[in-house]
């Protein structure tokens, strides 16, 4: 769901137990981790993207790519990411809570009817979650709730 903090976690995670994190996960964050803007900080406690930023930061160390991106700024420091889109959670959600009980827990009969129904950039992120991992079938059938 566009969520980099968590992605980040995940992949350290995976590294650190020799497995190699899908190639679909790690692109993103790498093409993501050139969206984080360091700045000299504005005087009061601002909330910033620095955890975001470090997480990320340690995948990119972990994964052999350029880390921890950006000029230090001399006295204080404010990390902005300017990255990702809305992810599409809530919108599948939603139109699956609409469809009630005409909802399915098969992904392969579902997909074509989201992507009528998301906004196009929502179902290309679904689309490549689904390729991102061969146990998204059974996600979705947990997410659905169809058989529940």
């Amino acid at each position: 769901d566009q969520d980099i903090d968590l992605l980040s976690e995940v992949c350290v995670a995976l590294r650190f137990a020799d497995v190699t994190p899908s190639e679909i996960w790690e692109d993103w964050l790498a093409l993501e981790l050139g969206s984080f803007v360091l700045e000299p900080a504005a005087p009061g406690a601002v909330q910033d993207a620095y955890h975001e930023y470090l997480v990320t930061s340690w995948w990119a160390d972990l994964a052999g790519f350029e880390s921890f991106p950006g000029m230090a700024q001399k006295g204080g420091l404010r990390i902005n990411w300017n990255g990702a889109r809305k992810g599409p959670l809530r919108a599948i959600s939603e139109v699956m809570f609409q469809l009630g009980p005409a909802r399915s827990s098969d992904w392969r009969q579902m997909w074509q009817l989201l992507e009528r129904k998301l906004e196009a950039d929502q179902h290309h992120i679904l689309c490549d979650a689904a390729q991102s991992s061969d146990q998204f079938d059974a996600f979705f059938q947990r997410f659905s709730r169809a058989t529940l």
